[in-house]
């Protein structure tokens, strides 16, 4: 019951969101921060090429250009040290900020070669991050809008930790985006749905992701498909 209560106030928020037109213009260029789902999504068949892709195809006449400057990893504290040179030196037009898988995943997740136990990142130094890096963008004249995490495995159903805590960090990035007017695409609310309807046999991953965090090819195109409503841009197949 509680999954299905945080579903439908998911949905309502992302029904909000999805309304709001986030239009393109000529001489755009997008940079996505964010760690590997970022990296991996600049990769052929990621999401960040197929946006590029479908943003070409749409309207080729604005001559849009998008870049994704992930890397493998990274924490909001990451992209603080490292947002001057991957961001405001290329002066992009906007800025997906998409962070917080490894925010939540590092409390449980110990070091994939050492195996020592991590830390996370606080809710609260999540919030300030994510607060500093909008600050600095509209400072610099960049239009940012926010991404939520996704899951940490696909079994909604499942009582988990990492499940519990990411729901916490979902909503710092809702909150945020009403707080300071930034579109928010609520990759959360949007891969509930999808999963509510299509794994039935409540499987940790092979529906959208290959290994509970990073995307498949289905899991890009659902990610596609979000930014192409907040572009404003035709969705395939609606």
């Amino acid at each position: 019951m509680r999954y299905i209560l945080v579903l439908l106030v998911g949905l309502l928020v992302g029904c909000g969101e999805e309304k709001q037109s986030f239009g393109l213009e000529k001489g755009d260029h997008l940079i996505f921060l964010g760690d590997s789902i970022t990296y991996l999504g600049a990769q052929p068949q990621g999401y960040v090429s197929l946006i590029s892709e479908a943003i070409a195809a749409a309207v080729p006449e604005l001559g849009v250009t998008v870049t994704g400057k992930g890397i493998s990893g990274n924490k909001v504290g990451n992209l603080l040290q490292r947002y001057e040179r991957d961001v405001l030196k290329l002066s992009p037009t906007k800025v997906g900020i998409f962070i917080g898988t490894n925010d939540v995943w590092h409390w449980s997740k110990p070091h994939p070669v050492t195996k020592e136990p991590r830390e996370g990142t606080t809710q609260e130094d999540y919030r300030a991050g994510i607060e500093t890096l909008i600050t600095e963008f509209q400072a610099a004249g960049i239009r940012p809008f926010l991404i939520t995490p996704a899951v940490i495995g696909e079994d909604i159903q499942s009582e988990l930790p990492d499940t519990e805590r990411l729901e916490a960090y979902v909503q710092v990035v809702r909150e945020l985006a009403v707080q300071h007017g930034v579109p928010v695409v609520d990759l959360r609310s949007r891969f509930l749905a999808y999963l509510t309807e299509h794994n039935s046999e409540n499987r940790s991953h092979g529906v959208l992701t290959a290994d509970r965090v990073h995307l498949n090819d289905a899991g890009n195109v659902v990610v596609c498909e979000a930014l192409c409503e907040l572009f404003g841009l035709p969705v395939a197949g609606q």
